[in-house]
């Protein structure tokens, strides 16, 4: 199993899932943790869509960037959310006939009183 975080500093543009995809080719990640994506509004799950996992959690903020995504395959690893906030996921990961583990992703927001809530 190989988990593959990327803190992805620009807003979501067309290149966006051209990128993942060289990343996902070269790397093979089982995991994709993607923190900072600057989306407006709901858009996670249409983006989400285009990229080669098909299942995925996703922590939203209240403003416009800050985001964190956390995107598998179903075929090669189990994920259950445990808990999602606008800072961070917990989840649980089950591969094949293994342990089970737990995966923890944060991105802290930069205001303070915001940051001190975790």
């Amino acid at each position: 199993m190989s988990i593959m975080i990327w803190n992805y500093r620009r807003e979501l543009g067309p290149n966006f899932e051209k990128i993942v995809a060289k990343l996902v080719s070269k790397h093979s990640p089982t995991i994709l943790i993607v923190t900072k994506t600057r989306v407006e509004g709901n858009r996670d799950k249409e983006i989400m869509d285009w990229l080669p996992f098909d299942e995925a959690i996703h922590a939203d903020t209240a403003g416009y960037s800050g985001r964190i995504w956390l995107l598998w395959n179903s075929d090669t690893v189990e994920v259950s959310k445990l808990v999602a906030t606008e800072q961070e996921i917990h989840a649980q990961v089950k591969v094949s006939n293994s342990n089970s583990y737990l995966i923890s992703t944060i991105y802290a927001c930069p205001r303070y009183a915001e940051r001190r809530l975790l």
